[in-house]
């Protein structure tokens, strides 16, 4: 509130930011997901990511209002008090593995159905593994370039951009949308690269900023960079 962005999720569109689950790290380093069982003196961590520097600082900004007045931050129904922030560059070498931190959710179009095999009144569906693996990757790669032109206002054509995948699981998450519980189908992936082009460093770079997917506001799409 009070900012240039304050009317940001009204926005039709992309909003081109995405936020990973609050977690701790325990003493090996393994990164946990908040819950009620860690200890309110524990420390926690979160990530959010945008490619747009004046939407970080201004984020950044107001919550070390909140560290200076010694004031709370409400999370969802949680509540935390902010130590510190720290803002760090998004970086991938030639050779990267990127794991998703949450769900990535893709939907799948009515149009693209029967490229697909798939048969529905509705539409659209959102992925799940029995559905063909390519309406996966194309339908990702589709989402990644067509934020990338949008926000960088560029015409780069869609070209093959993963090569080697690993499915973890699949995800169901329940959101609120006028007033109805809706179910949304997401996965958990590893993806692995090499000899990646300038270009499509900045593609995937873009996408951790941005999210891989859909519903990246809702906490969807997190992606990291193992080391």
């Amino acid at each position: 509130m009070g900012t240039p962005f304050q009317a940001l999720h009204d926005k039709p569109g992309y909003k081109f930011f995405c936020f990973s689950n609050i977690f701790t790290p325990n003493k090996t380093g393994e990164k946990r997901e908040f819950s009620n069982e860690i200890a309110a003196t524990e420390k926690c961590n979160w990530i959010i990511a945008s490619p747009n520097p004046l939407f970080i600082q201004t984020l950044q900004d107001k919550i070390n209002a909140k560290i200076n007045s010694n004031e709370t931050l409400s999370i969802g129904i949680a509540q935390f008090r902010p130590l510190t922030t720290k803002r760090v560059k998004t970086r991938i070498g030639d050779n990267a593995i990127l794991k998703s931190a949450t769900p990535i959710v893709i939907r799948v179009p009515q149009a693209m159905y029967a490229n697909y095999g798939i048969e529905s009144g509705l539409p659209y569906l959102y992925w799940r593994p029995d559905m063909d693996f390519n309406a996966f990757i194309k339908q990702l790669e589709e989402n990644l370039f067509k934020k990338y032109n949008e926000y960088h206002g560029t015409a780069i054509e869609k070209s093959p951009l993963f090569e080697a995948f690993r499915f973890r699981k699949p995800t169901t998450s329940q959101i609120v949308e006028e007033s109805r519980n809706i179910p949304v189908h997401g996965s958990i992936w590893e993806f692995q690269f090499s000899a990646l082009t300038s270009m499509q460093k900045k593609i995937l770079e873009f996408g951790m900023d941005c999210g891989f997917g859909e519903r990246n506001t809702l906490g969807f799409g997190f992606v990291n960079a193992m080391r």
